[in-house]
């Protein structure tokens, strides 16, 4: 099959979050939240094309987020996965250094964090690998690097997983 004539599927769905435990206790936002979502997705017989933006309305920050995802399957035991994933927060700021002059000690400067409200982006590429071992036997393998410097970034962050599937 060719890949123009591919399987195309086009969805719109969307999720609700509700205020379940308490925010004074860190529990939740304590705000109701609702994103709106749209998805879209081509398949070919051994290459796949998936993509959505949802938009995060009510929340502590209005939030965007998308992501697009190409997979391959190379061989019928091997995938081949790539994906950039980004989220825009319109308000949630991010920290700086204050520094002040000590208001008893002459001569010492005194550092501490505040927070600037500014919108916040964040992109990050994955690629990874899936491999059937097994019949029931699924192993995983990602890389994954952060494209932005926005909150607690690490360079490379790899992950390993298994899954096995109980059948019947």
């Amino acid at each position: 099959m060719c890949f123009v004539e591919a399987l195309r599927a086009s969805r719109i769905g969307g999720e609700a979050r509700v205020p379940t435990g308490s925010a004074a206790n860190l529990f939740g936002a304590g705000r109701t939240t609702v994103k709106p979502r749209v998805m879209w997705s081509m398949e070919s017989d051994h290459v796949a094309v998936d993509t959505n933006v949802g938009y995060v309305l009510g929340g502590i920050s209005d939030e965007l987020d998308y992501s697009a995802a190409v997979t391959s399957a190379g061989t019928h035991k091997i995938t081949l996965v790539g994906e950039l994933a980004g989220r825009r927060l319109n308000s949630a700021g991010r920290l700086i250094d204050v520094i002040t002059r000590h208001p008893v000690l002459a001569g010492v400067e005194t550092v501490r964090l505040s927070a600037v409200e500014q919108p916040t982006n964040r992109v990050v590429a994955i690629a990874g690998v899936k491999w059937n071992a097994a019949a029931t036997w699924l192993v995983t393998a990602n890389v994954s690097r952060s494209l932005t410097n926005a909150g607690l970034t690490a360079r490379w962050v790899s992950t390993v997983g298994a899954e096995y599937a109980f059948g019947e």
